[in-house]
């Protein structure tokens, strides 16, 4: 049987599409220990993740003692976590998202999300521990 070549385009553009939109399960950065030469305050620690965000392009605003709120804008694209921390740990965690393809958990899975987020939330994470470490 031979298939025309329309039927053929259309299902390769179908199968393309369902590989575009997949998303990966959404990575969260839980308690990553500080660690500094020096004592820290909470001030050092807040002033560490202000430039670690700033340098990658996130907006970090104060969300209350030991939080921060990180707002990344790439194109459509709006990513926006939480940053909780201390002066011997902290947190990133997924907050919410625009044009990111976020998928709510199914039963017993995990949350989804375009897979570029994960690699944005490794950059802030790498960027935060070369700051805290110049302290």
């Amino acid at each position: 049987m031979r298939v025309s070549p329309i039927k053929l385009l259309l299902s390769v553009f179908l199968g393309l599409s369902l590989v575009a939109c997949t998303g990966a399960p959404i990575r969260n950065v839980p308690e990553s220990k500080i660690s500094a030469s020096k004592p820290l305050v909470m001030e050092d620690v807040q002033g560490a993740i202000k430039r670690a965000g700033a340098g990658l392009g996130w907006r970090m605003v104060d969300g209350g003692p030991g939080k921060m709120i990180g707002t990344l804008n790439l194109r459509k694209h709006t990513a926006i976590v939480d940053v909780v921390y201390d002066t011997s740990k902290y947190s990133i965690t997924y907050n919410d998202s625009n044009e990111l393809n976020f998928r709510p958990a199914k039963k017993d899975g995990q949350p989804s999300i375009h897979k570029n987020y994960n690699s944005w939330v490794v950059n802030l994470d790498n960027a935060i521990q070369r700051e805290l470490a110049g302290l």
